[in-house]
C-alpha cells in the first residue's frame, strides 16, 4: 500500500510525504524457503545415487581358468596318462595361477604358472624334490598346452613332457 500526503512547512513550501506499506505473511515465507530447500535436497540426493549396473565390476583374468582340468601328460620316462589338475588363483600375485596335482603328483602339490596374455612360464621351481620349468599356451577359454621338463635329482636325465590340459 503506497498512500501519499501533502502539506505546507513553515520554511520551504509543500512537503510530501509517503510510506511504503508492504504486507507479507512469515507463513508464505517460510513455505517458499521451505519448498526450494526441499527440492534442492533431492536434487542432490538424486545426483549421488549410482545404480549398481553403472559401477564397472571388478573382474579377474584368470577366473575363467579356475577349476577342474583334464591333463593328458605324454612323459618321455613313463608315457601317455591322464589324470585331473586343480587351477586356482595365487592371492599373492594377480599374474599367476596355482595347478593342483602337477606331474601327478599329489593334490597337495602344486606348480606355479605365470600367465602373460595367452603366454604361459612355469620358472624353474621345486615341487615335491623335482625341480621343474616350462611353458605353455592357452588356447581359448578351455584348452591349454604344456611342455616341461622335471628332474628328479636322480643324476638321470630329464623327464621331458608335454600336457594338454582341457576344462572339465
Amino acid at each position: 500500500m503506497l498512500t501519499l500526503k501533502s502539506g505546507n512547512t513553515r520554511a520551504s513550501g509543500t512537503v510530501i510525504e509517503f510510506s511504503i506499506n508492504k504486507t507479507y505473511s512469515m507463513k508464505n515465507q517460510i513455505q517458499k524457503i521451505g519448498s526450494i530447500s526441499i527440492l534442492l535436497l533431492m536434487l542432490f540426493i538424486a545426483s549421488c545415487t549410482t545404480n549398481d549396473s553403472d559401477l564397472p565390476s571388478p573382474t579377474d583374468a584368470r577366473d575363467k581358468y579356475i577349476g577342474t582340468w583334464s591333463c593328458a601328460e605324454n612323459s618321455s620316462k613313463s608315457g601317455a596318462s591322464t589324470f585331473d589338475v586343480v587351477l586356482r588363483k595365487n592371492v599373492n600375485d594377480d599374474n599367476q595361477i596355482l595347478i593342483d596335482n602337477f606331474y601327478l603328483l599329489g593334490s597337495t602339490h602344486y606348480a606355479v604358472v605365470t600367465k602373460s596374455g595367452n603366454s604361459l612360464t612355469l620358472s624353474t621351481q621345486s615341487i615335491s624334490g623335482n625341480t621343474v620349468q616350462g611353458s605353455g599356451s592357452i588356447a581359448g577359454d578351455t584348452k591349454i598346452n604344456l611342455s616341461y621338463s622335471v628332474n628328479d635329482g636322480s643324476g638321470a636325465a630329464a623327464d621331458n613332457c608335454t600336457a594338454i590340459l582341457t576344462k572339465r
